[in-house]
């Protein structure tokens, strides 16, 4: 039987495989990559990576990547190799990669609407939050 990583969800190996398998379903929109199509790109780009080794990591069996194996994957998708193991949220890090496509306009436009809702946000929370400091109660 296959050994699994003893490391918790979101961590270490289980951060990798988690990352890993999440690029796979989401980076190609008609359908999720293959270990073979992973490979041949790792190849294609001069890394090296079997298709076994890519589905071990992909699963968690193996847990010990190389630098160079990470590296190139990040390459092939299109992410930094941090992204396989720095811990802040996929969902962060998959909007940095999205808002890099964009134009310089379309990114200043996004940049405004940010602020925009950022500012009715902590409007609508310092109202909320004002009657209960009159009132003596905390917010957490």
């Amino acid at each position: 039987m296959a050994r699994r990583s003893e490391h918790p969800p979101g961590t270490g190996p289980a951060l990798i495989s988690e990352r890993l398998q999440l690029l796979y379903e989401t980076h190609r929109p008609s359908r999720p990559y293959t270990d073979a199509e992973v490979a041949a790109a790792l190849r294609a780009k001069g890394y090296t990576g079997s298709a076994e080794t890519l589905r071990r990591l992909r699963t968690g069996e193996h847990d010990n990547p190389t630098a160079s194996t990470l590296t190139g994957l990040g390459e092939v998708f299109g992410v930094g190799a941090g992204y396989f193991l720095d811990p802040v949220s996929v969902e962060a890090q998959m909007m940095t990669r999205t808002i890099d496509e964009l134009s310089d306009g379309a990114r200043e436009g996004l940049a405004a609407i940010i602020k925009s809702t950022l500012e009715m946000e902590r409007a609508a929370r310092a109202a909320v939050d004002s009657p209960k400091r009159k009132r003596g109660q905390t917010t957490d």
